[in-house]
């Protein structure tokens, strides 16, 4: 659910052109610019209250493609035209609000309602009020956001679907729709299958609502400022980046370019999203600092090797396996001087506090003043799973004084989540098998012999 979808068939309908859609775009655009503003300001002023946790994990927005709307439209068996489209769809533009906690989720909607900015016309609770059978749970609103004209000195009115959910119910709907929707139907579903996907449901939902719940109330304001860090040191450590910013902007384009080689197999690409980021000077001071190493461009180039970060999410445990291998066949190629240098696997040995995820430390060639220098780089491949884990750690404890409660409650549900991973992948290598088995064509990326990864469920 990010940005604008592409038109894929240009002649699929006469009766609402490819011009119609592209000026009827610019006005949901807008009001989706607006709504989101209006999100991040609220993202934004929990996230610098001393005295508050910020309550919004991530915002996407999207709009419907044109195909999407008019096959939406052929559905309902309603005229296709700008008019009645307006009128009859209140998804066309979408924005998606992950909290990290129900608390928060219901923080977030009482908010919304005393906003002056939008005005509410409809909500839909599939979370207490009337869950989906299927297990879905999310927060509809269909809110009205004034867009103003200049050019013509009116105000439109223009209709956007919020879903407001935890990370865990768009954990649970994320991997429903990977299981239900695949690409060309290929799946086959048994009774057996369709049992396990229920279950994963009931299982999120009480993780969600006993675990998340308690660790919730537990969590301590933010830490104060570090001891010893001023402007001065904040600006020399900045007067040290431009070559890590290049690194990362080298980094990105090959993550980029990896994630697009999977682009074709849409719904079954192996990669959920990709994001790339700079540690922060402070971060970075105190990372050096913990290390017993002073302030110096030598300690940052030969001690720190995560200056320069980048993440890949996978759908599933095998998926990560495909995009480890593809990595590697990536840094074999000369002409983009990228070398692995270091390996760690803590999806097979998880590290004291639960974290799970697969890191590879390595080199990228940068050039500075004419020569060629080698700066490091850390990617890190995980399952969404280990995705949501990793957030709800980094919220409960990062720049926090972490409770032991915490800390332990955070452990168990490592636990509880890498049972939820190794569960997810055996419904999708099921999934495979019993396609395999009625259509012998059926073709799927990766190499099937390539070693599992030796991850335990830990009981």
């Amino acid at each position: 659910m990010n940005g604008v979808n592409e038109i894929t068939n240009p002649n699929i309908d006469e009766g609402f052109s490819i011009e119609e859609y592209n000026e009827f775009q610019k006005k949901y655009t807008r009001a989706l610019m607006q709504l989101q503003s209006i999100l991040e300001l609220i993202k934004l002023e929990f996230e610098s209250d001393q005295n508050y946790n910020n309550m919004i994990a991530k915002i996407d927005s999207r709009i419907k493609s044109r195909d999407s709307i008019i096959e939406k439209m052929h559905r309902r068996k309603i005229p296709i035209n700008v008019q009645e489209i307006e009128k009859s769809l209140d998804d066309i533009a979408g924005i998606r609000v992950i909290c990290y906690f129900k608390n928060d989720l219901f923080r977030l909607i009482e908010i919304l309602k005393k906003s002056g900015s939008i005005r509410i016309i409809e909500e839909e609770d599939y979370i207490v009020a009337n869950p989906k059978p299927s297990g879905y749970r999310s927060y509809h609103m269909t809110v009205e956001v004034p867009v103003e004209d200049h050019i013509n000195n009116t105000i439109h009115y223009v209709k956007v679907e919020i879903q407001i959910r935890t990370l865990l119910m768009d954990l649970y709907a994320s991997l429903e729709h990977k299981f239900r929707y695949k690409k060309d139907d290929i799946f086959t579903f048994t009774k057996e299958i369709s049992q396990q996907i229920s279950s994963l449901a009931d299982f999120t939902q009480k993780v969600d609502d006993i675990y998340l719940n308690g660790i919730d109330k537990l969590i301590t304001i933010k830490e104060e400022n570090l001891p010893g860090y001023n402007d001065a040191i904040n600006t020399r450590i900045e007067n040290m980046m431009p070559k890590y910013i290049r690194a990362q902007k080298r980094i990105e384009t090959i993550i980029n370019d990896i994630a697009e080689s999977f682009k074709n197999d849409g719904d079954n690409s192996p990669i959920e999203k990709t994001e790339t980021r700079l540690k922060a000077p402070k971060d970075i001071y105190k990372k050096l600092s913990l290390q017993g190493y002073d302030m110096s461009q030598f300690n940052i180039d030969n001690h720190l090797t995560d200056i320069v970060g980048a993440r890949i999410v996978c759908s599933f445990l095998s998926d990560v396996e495909i995009i480890v291998k593809t990595l590697k066949e990536v840094s074999k190629i000369k002409e983009l001087g990228i070398e692995i240098v270091a390996e760690k696997n803590y999806i097979e040995n998880p590290k004291e506090n639960g974290y799970s995820s697969y890191h590879m430390i390595v080199k990228v060639p940068v050039y500075t003043d004419g020569h060629c220098e080698y700066v490091f780089a850390e990617i890190q491949i995980r399952t969404k799973i280990m995705d949501n884990w990793a957030s709800l750690e980094r919220q409960c404890c990062y720049k926090k004084k972490c409770l032991p409660e915490v800390r332990n409650m955070l452990k168990r549900l490592s636990v509880d989540f890498r049972a939820i991973d190794y569960q997810c992948d055996r419904i999708i290598q099921e999934l495979k098998e019993s396609s395999l088995a009625s259509q012998k064509s059926i073709s799927v990326k990766g190499n099937r012999g390539l070693r599992r990864m030796k991850v335990l469920p830990n009981n």
